[in-house]
């Protein structure tokens, strides 16, 4: 997430199929002396909808969604939180998310000693009690798929590097003789996490305090360099790489096409309120045809990718992981 001014959004991600927003209804009108009748055709059997899209994000603003959210800067978990999450039946939860990952650390929240730090993105403090075995395992207890946001800055204070990937994933999902396996099983997890969503990046075609903007075809290059050798090393993951505009996510797919499995779309549409007034309602009001109308413009290329690499029935697909 870039950093803007509200910090109070709704989080989604949604993974759906490009072809489903193909297709349009067809509605018809019929218009007499009495009135105007609109019929709209079934559409249950349009297309199948993801159960995916009801996902959500975790990213600690300001103390406000993690800790003082979930658990206390202890880590101790908010049990009512909890409780109040599984009725929901969350299908995935994106973490540590947006633009925080780029101030983030997984080594610092592993283990038995953890050091808080200032937090310079949101603001805040970053606790590190609440760290990679807390998160999986919470995400299982509300029934979550646990969804992981790989740092790939190039500015960073940290060492976002593909070894530092490579590890974590290791951390996660290697086998217990493995090096970052054994260091998991050290910490009281001996089986495998078996995590299935990773991402790779985020808003690379933005800049915050610990990253400068890319373009695609620099973006597409690294991409290609950590998404081949996590799939090397572990394919049996799914990786999500950062798409954005038409030409962007073309120069993505040309170069990393067969080695990812989503593309990113993120979109902010924000209402304004002036003197506990709606401004331009028109704009509120249509802002989820915005998306769809964008989904629909960028999904002629990628349906067209998929063809021509041969991906069926396994099609890159996208996946809109930050909306509001």
């Amino acid at each position: 997430m870039n950093n803007r001014h509200s910090l109070f959004f709704i989080l989604l991600l949604a993974v759906v199929p490009a072809t489903f927003w193909g297709q349009e209804p067809v509605c018809s009108q019929i218009v007499s002396g009495s009135g105007t009748i609109v019929r709209i055709p079934d559409l249950r059997t349009s297309a199948d909808v993801s159960p995916m899209i009801y996902g959500q994000m975790l990213e600690d603003c300001n103390d406000n969604v993690v800790y003082g959210g979930i658990v206390n800067k202890l880590g101790e978990e908010n049990y009512m939180v909890t409780e109040l999450l599984k009725k929901l039946q969350i299908p995935v939860v994106r973490w540590p998310a947006g633009t925080a990952i780029y101030d983030y650390d997984w080594r610092r929240g592993v283990g038995p000693l953890r050091m808080a730090q200032s937090e310079k993105i949101w603001g805040g403090n970053e606790f590190y009690t609440f760290g990679t075995d807390e998160y999986i395992n919470w995400c299982r207890k509300i029934g979550a798929e646990p969804y992981i946001n790989i740092p790939m800055g190039n500015n960073n204070t940290f060492n976002h590097s593909l070894d530092e990937a490579l590890d974590w994933v290791e951390y996660v999902n290697g086998e217990a003789g493995s090096p970052m396996g054994a260091y998991r099983a050290r910490n009281g997890h001996r089986d495998p996490f078996g995590v299935k969503y990773w991402c790779l990046g985020n808003e690379n075609y933005l800049a915050n305090q610990f990253h400068e903007s890319e373009n695609a075809s620099v973006y597409a290059e690294k991409l290609y360099a950590y998404a081949s050798a996590l799939k090397r090393h572990f394919p049996e993951i799914s990786l999500l790489g950062v798409g954005h505009t038409g030409d962007w996510n073309e120069t993505v797919l040309d170069k990393c096409g067969r080695d990812i499995d989503f593309l990113t779309l993120h979109f902010y549409l924000n209402a304004k309120i002036n003197d506990r007034e709606l401004e331009a309602p028109a704009t509120t009001l249509f802002a989820p045809e915005k998306v769809e109308a964008s989904i629909r413009r960028f999904s002629p290329a990628l349906n067209a990718y998929n063809k021509s690499a041969g991906r069926q029935p396994h099609p890159v697909r996208f996946s809109i992981d930050e909306w509001n």
